[in-house]
């Protein structure tokens, strides 16, 4: 097995992610909560929690340990990701 994920005896390497530069990380992700269709109308076991954690294609160093990372939220625009009134203002540039 030649995978940076795994060692030679196909054991998951756990890996540390990081900054140098700035001290907190934040990951853009996703939560929700839903309800489950065979469990009774009423009632909190009902009701699902859910979550994701956002990937893009991996830069730098990190592409030689997963061909993914996380989508990193840069600092300043944490308020604006976390605002449940904000829709549709993360986009990236067009292509074309």
């Amino acid at each position: 097995m030649n995978d940076p994920e795994f060692s030679k005896d196909g054991k998951r390497i756990p890996n540390y992610l990081f900054s140098e530069k700035v001290p907190l990380l934040g990951f853009a992700g996703l939560h929700d909560f839903w309800p489950a269709p065979a469990l009774p109308e009423y009632g909190p076991e009902r009701w699902l929690r859910t979550c994701t954690v956002l990937t893009t294609t991996a830069q730098d160093a990190l592409g030689r340990v997963h061909n993914r990372s996380p989508v990193i939220i840069p600092k300043d625009r944490f308020a604006e990701w976390l605002d449940p009134d904000l829709t549709g203002w993360w986009t990236s540039p067009s292509p074309h």
